[in-house]
């Protein structure tokens, strides 16, 4: 990995480039900008890094932190439906499409410390450096191992799910995510009553007739994004 490279943005002569970095879901248009994320311990955390360069323009794709390995991580160049693991730093060049996206995929251990890591995206071109800080927050939450997958439906609803999702594509690396969530929330269920938890989880979700969503013939959220204020809940209420 390179070593950090601080804040400084640097431009690339006369024309325009971009790195950027979202949450793991895909969204039509733009979405929340990742800073500072939680991330709970013995869990996966997944980010979109979307590279944005001219036509035919060559790029180098690095990542940095500190401390130095604090994290596993994964790297993934998505191209629709599917997604195709590259090593780090990955060398590409811009298609037809001025956009590239890649899935970094984070694994936190169980014995992790509860501190702050910065992790740095960083973009090279030619002879210049665009860089995407993020100072990721470990949580002393503790996800239990992962061995039932149920997504929002699940929990909320009780209804019936898949018991494992492959996780080789994107769609599946957001619901292993979402499977680890909900394992979290059944165990404040055990510490603060399932019915504190689920108030809970609605409120964030803006859901005040469940019933109703629940017998929706599609139980699914406006915007996928709102599914983040779920997390954030569970990683800060959950002490160990």
């Amino acid at each position: 990995m390179k070593t950090l490279l601080g804040f400084v943005l640097m431009v690339v002569g006369a024309y325009s480039q971009q790195l950027d970095v979202y949450s793991e879901f895909r969204l039509d248009g733009p979405g929340r900008e990742i800073i500072s994320p939680a991330v709970g311990r013995n869990a996966f955390s997944t980010f979109r890094v979307v590279v944005n360069l001219p036509v035919g323009k060559s790029y180098e794709l690095h990542l940095a932190d500190n401390p130095d390995k604090a994290f596993q991580y994964t790297l993934y160049k998505e191209a629709g439906d599917k997604m195709d693991k590259v090593s780090m730093p990955y060398n590409g060049s811009m298609g037809e499409r001025k956009v590239e996206t890649f899935l970094l995929d984070m694994w936190v251990a169980a014995g992790a410390p509860v501190r702050r890591v910065r992790v740095e995206a960083q973009l090279k071109v030619d002879d210049r450096w665009v860089i995407y800080p993020i100072e990721v927050r470990v949580m002393a939450a503790t996800v239990p191992k992962l061995t039932e997958w149920k997504g929002l439906p699940g929990y909320l609803c009780g209804k019936a799910e898949n018991t494992q999702v492959a996780t080789n594509t994107p769609r599946g690396l957001v619901q292993r995510n979402v499977a680890q969530d909900m394992l979290l929330a059944k165990a404040l269920d055990a510490e603060q009553g399932r019915r504190v938890v689920q108030g809970a989880v609605l409120m964030a979700l803006g859901i005040t007739d469940a019933p109703a969503w629940c017998a929706a013939k599609s139980v699914k959220l406006e915007n996928p994004e709102q599914y983040l204020r779920v997390r954030d809940y569970l990683l800060r209420t959950a002490l160990h």
